[in-house]
């Protein structure tokens, strides 16, 4: 090939293009919109939304677990009183309201105004589980918002870690199959590249929205945390297999 520098150079200033929206990601997770318009239950869940604000659909819950029996229990119940009082003046929420209670559980739903897949409905959820729960007893807090806030959590903490298995694994295998230390690093460095344009053209079409219009989709402003990691663990292994 005439000129190897150059058209490789092209080449990888036009993937590091390709994958700068991938810097402006934002998680979340899917909802009614990954729906057809005419779709009941997006229907429905629209009109909730619309009519009955506070996200009466996807409130936070909290599960308060007392040591014995709630009902006639003339302290727990006033625990159990403060503890919704408490959760009712967290920032962001508008309402809290004890929604059942069973022996020694209570079961706590909060509405609150943003987004149940946005950063501001994850950040209520972290303020309400720093809110200490009555004395002797434990609080779970779940819902939508919340299981957001864990996966995310658990992401960040795990990706990392898979992303370097695979690297090191495939320098290894590499390694060991040609006894090159060039050749692996070249497949791992171009398969990242690769990698990030991949990433940042869904950010481009299914999170900004571009070409919603000729795909016939609804753009939600954000992406499913879990994509990466299918497109981590497929598009690593086809592209290896090319580069070999």
């Amino acid at each position: 090939m005439r000129r190897p520098v150059a058209y490789a150079a092209v080449i990888v200033v036009l993937l590091l293009a390709l994958g700068l929206p991938f810097l402006r990601v934002t998680w979340g997770g899917t909802d009614a919109r990954a729906l057809p318009a005419s779709a009941g239950p997006r229907v429905v869940t629209e009109a909730l939304t619309r009519d009955f604000p506070g996200n009466v659909t996807a409130p936070i819950e909290s599960l308060v677990r007392f040591s014995g029996p709630v009902a006639g229990s003339a302290a727990r119940s006033a625990q159990l009183a403060s503890y919704v009082s408490r959760l009712d003046g967290v920032a962001g929420v508008t309402g809290a309201q004890l929604t059942g209670l069973r022996g020694d559980t209570a079961r706590i739903d909060l509405r609150y105004g943003p987004d149940p897949m946005s950063a501001a409905a994850r950040r209520i959820v972290q303020d309400v589980r720093g809110i200490a729960p009555p004395a002797g007893a434990r609080a779970y807090v779940g819902g939508q918002s919340a299981q957001l806030a864990d996966e995310l959590a658990s992401l960040s903490a795990t990706l990392p870690w898979m992303a370097l298995v695979v690297a090191v694994a495939t320098f290894v295998l590499l390694f060991l199959a040609f006894g090159s230390v060039v050749l692996p690093l070249k497949a791992i460095v171009m398969n990242v590249l690769s990698l990030s344009a991949t990433f940042g053209v869904v950010v481009w079409i299914f999170q900004q929205g571009h070409l919603s219009g000729l795909l016939r989709f609804t753009p939600t402003g954000t992406i499913d945390p879990t994509m990466p990691i299918l497109m981590l663990a497929i598009i690593f292994g086809l592209s290896m297999d090319y580069e070999v």
